[in-house]
């Protein structure tokens, strides 16, 4: 239960991101990756 909740805020986070930054792959995975070490159990 908690693990779907994580997933659907860890997705939220990243389509965010990617709204805020625009296209830019390199910030795209610096975030991704921040974002996968806040919650590591969202994998």
């Amino acid at each position: 239960c908690t693990q779907i909740v994580r997933e659907q805020k860890y997705q939220k986070k990243i389509a965010e991101k990617k709204k805020e930054g625009g296209i830019s792959s390199q910030k795209e995975n610096e975030s991704t990756a921040d974002l996968e070490a806040e919650i590591p159990n969202a994998v």
